[in-house]
């Protein structure tokens, strides 16, 4: 028996969440689904870090972006002027045109 079986998920008061939520952070428009997975995975706690890789990535020119989730830091390396950002993870968030 699966944790999810003896613990069904039910909403205990509110409105239920939206499919996908789009928010701003220095600069960049980020949009996910807070449906999946067992967290967002975007650490608002880092947001002084990924500020910082953007001023860093002024004068890069490669990023490699290991261990990625969302994405966020090479997205920000991306707005800071690097050429060239790899990331590791197959499933990044998207900047939102």
């Amino acid at each position: 028996m699966q944790l999810r079986e003896l613990f069904p998920r039910r909403r205990l008061g509110g409105e239920e969440l939206p499919e996908t939520i789009e928010f701003m952070e220095n600069g960049i428009r980020y949009r996910m689904n807070p449906r999946t997975g067992h967290k967002t995975g975007f650490y608002l706690d880092q947001r002084m870090s990924r500020r910082a890789v953007m001023e860093a990535a002024k004068t890069a020119r490669n990023v490699l972006n290991c261990f990625c989730y969302t994405g966020g830091f090479g997205l920000a390396a991306v707005k800071g002027g690097a050429d060239v950002v790899v990331g590791t993870h197959p499933h990044v968030l998207q900047p939102i045109e």
